[in-house]
């Protein structure tokens, strides 16, 4: 639940953000939006003081700033195969993560 949660407010406060990226970078030649991965790791240690604090406006500021930094461009007709990692045939067994630390 929490992780839902976490991936839905992030999505409310970025919205904000990603339209005030778009009329920024509308002469560049891709169309950028924000990284969610670095968003939610920039997000972690704030959303206690989020939903804490008597005045959360100024919180949500500066979280919508940090994320307006972290964007990337949406590059058309990119796929590319996913990468399959080796796991071991004997010994234990070791866990593999499907995704890179944020922050």
């Amino acid at each position: 639940h929490a992780t839902v949660f976490l991936s839905n407010l992030q999505e409310i406060i970025s919205k904000p953000a990603q339209e005030k990226i778009h009329h920024e970078v509308s002469k560049r030649k891709y169309d950028y939006q924000i990284n969610k991965n670095t968003a939610i790791g920039i997000m972690k240690n704030r959303v206690i003081g989020l939903l804490l604090f008597k005045d959360p406006e100024k919180i949500l500021i500066q979280l919508q700033n940090l994320f307006a930094q972290y964007i990337e461009p949406v590059r058309p007709n990119r796929k590319l195969p996913r990468v399959k990692k080796l796991k071991r045939r004997s010994g234990k067994y070791k866990t593999l993560t499907n995704y890179k630390r944020a922050i």
